[in-house]
């Protein structure tokens, strides 16, 4: 999951006072989303395009990013993340999946940081983190899972979020990640729109 396993609205923790440059919400304390199939990049020069009357650029046909490890006709996921104190509990499921049983799928996030934690400045927004680790699950069955809390998925101890500071978390793309036979993204945040 190619990220926090958070979410794309985003989530914050807040312990106490704000700085005056950090403008956090009341409440952010949980955010949820869905899997979907993760295909790869459609670059210039196109050859195709959608249908009028929104006509996009396009690149066809469609390549999976992963198809070692892809949802069967009946595949989902999904994923939610929840503050709980000053930690951030994150879960999700696959399931209904078309992957060699003892697939490692690793939960991996983008995220955008602002705290009140830092060394020099009263706030500050951190670099932008790629491919942040949230948590995996091996698959078994057709079916992987995570369950685990932040602190625990980078094992830095019980302070990383501490008593008192702003943390904003602004989520990019969240993506699912297969390590084995074929390594790359096999699945990213998203919806479907269409029939069932």
């Amino acid at each position: 999951m190619k990220k926090i396993m958070i979410a794309a609205l985003g989530v914050a923790v807040t312990a106490g006072m704000a700085s005056a440059a950090v403008n956090a919400p009341l409440k952010a304390k949980t955010t949820k989303g869905e899997f979907v199939t993760a295909y790869n990049d459609c670059n210039s020069p196109t050859n195709d395009s959608t249908n009028s009357p929104l006509v996009l650029p396009g690149c066809g046909p469609a390549a999976l990013s992963n198809s070692a490890c892809t949802f069967g006709s009946k595949g989902s996921g999904k994923y939610a993340a929840a503050v709980s104190k000053t930690d951030i509990k994150v879960s999700g499921v696959l399931a209904g999946l078309i992957c060699p049983d003892g697939t490692v799928l690793d939960f991996l996030a983008d995220a955008k940081v602002t705290t009140t934690d830092c060394q020099i400045n009263p706030d500050c927004t951190l670099l932008y983190l790629s491919d942040f680790p949230t948590g995996s699950g091996t698959v078994n069955l057709g079916k992987a899972s995570v369950k685990t809390t932040t602190e625990t998925a980078i094992g830095l101890g019980t302070q990383v979020f501490k008593e008192g500071e702003v943390i904003e978390i602004d989520l990019g793309s969240i993506d699912v990640l297969a390590n084995t036979p074929t390594p790359g993204k096999a699945f990213a945040s998203g919806i479907k729109v269409g029939p069932k």
